[in-house]
């Protein structure tokens, strides 16, 4: 049952972009980036974290976002992901440097049913920077570049993308409206066609709450996401209990996905060193996701 759902899953996520022209692939470019961002439903667009910028680039303007973060997520059976993310201040401008690396190991070649003759690895890689500065006094803005690379087998192609971000700071009581625009650009040809990238719409807010009863932050987050090429809208909605300043437990819930919907995870915060975690539980015996991230805030 396992390599039947393999095999599904293969042929979802690499093979057809490849066959359809007007498929939305680089479907690696679609996964989460830090596992605090993921735990709390992966709208990521508010996150003033280090791999918030991944999702939204205006959030690179926030100190707290300096650092440096490493993260590693395993899920759809043998679909694994590894991303670096380091933001940065320099000559008094902001940046931020991510790193994604996305394989799919062990696919089956065959000329004919029954033992394959041999195995191969789909691979992507994108590698971008960005950076983030004030437009007005209530407004940053943001924007980065990626190149991108992917795989199949004997077939390879390259391209560009470009992601812009906004915040509008302040709109009452300290609650920002945050929004960004993602992978735009394109790719060259794979075999016979140039794969469409997942040009994805988010927009959120979020709001923290102090509670000194039990020494406490709790945060609010919601927003809504949309990836252009695609009928459905997604909803996303998260919350984060954060002890002491040092234990923060994290729960999320996304609409949309047949698949999935909610997301649950931890922290550990030491000293600017942080160890986080998140679980996704997937429907129809896809397995689970597990992401894990250490982070290291610069002074």
């Amino acid at each position: 049952m396992k390599k039947i759902l393999k095999v599904l899953v293969i042929n979802f996520l690499i093979f057809a972009p490849i066959l359809a022209q007007n498929s939305s692939g680089l479907t690696f470019l679609k996964i989460g980036s830090g596992a605090q961002n993921i735990a709390l439903g992966d709208l990521g667009v508010t996150s003033k974290n280090i791999s918030g910028s991944y999702y939204n680039p205006a959030l690179l303007i926030f100190e707290e976002t300096k650092g440096a973060a490493l993260t590693h997520t395993s899920q759809l059976l043998d679909l694994s992901t590894n991303l670096l993310n380091i933001n940065f201040k320099y000559w008094d401008l902001d940046f931020g440097f991510n790193v994604n690396t996305t394989s799919v190991s062990d696919i089956p070649v065959r000329n004919i049913p029954g033992e394959p003759i041999s195995t191969f690895n789909a691979n992507y890689f994108s590698a971008g920077i960005a950076t983030a500065f004030n437009m007005a006094e209530n407004i940053t803005f943001g924007l980065g570049t990626k190149f991108l690379y992917e795989n199949l087998y004997r077939d390879e192609a390259s391209g560009w993308g470009f992601d812009f971000g906004v915040i509008y700071h302040s709109i009452f009581d300290g609650v920002s409206l945050n929004a960004s625009l993602r992978n735009l650009g394109s790719m060259s040809e794979l075999r016979n066609e140039a794969t469409s990238l997942p040009t994805d719409l988010r927009i959120g807010t979020e709001y923290g709450i102090s509670v000194e009863e039990i020494d406490s932050e709790i945060t609010l987050l919601g927003g809504f996401q949309k990836y252009t090429s695609e009928e459905d809208n997604h909803f996303h909605l998260g919350t984060q209990i954060y002890y002491k300043s040092i234990i923060a437990l994290r729960f999320g819930y996304v609409t949309g996905y047949e698949s999935k919907s909610i997301s649950l995870g931890f922290g550990v915060d030491w000293e600017g060193l942080a160890f986080d975690y998140a679980h996704i539980p997937f429907d129809f015996n896809l397995g689970d996701s597990h992401t894990i991230s250490l982070s290291y805030k610069f002074n």
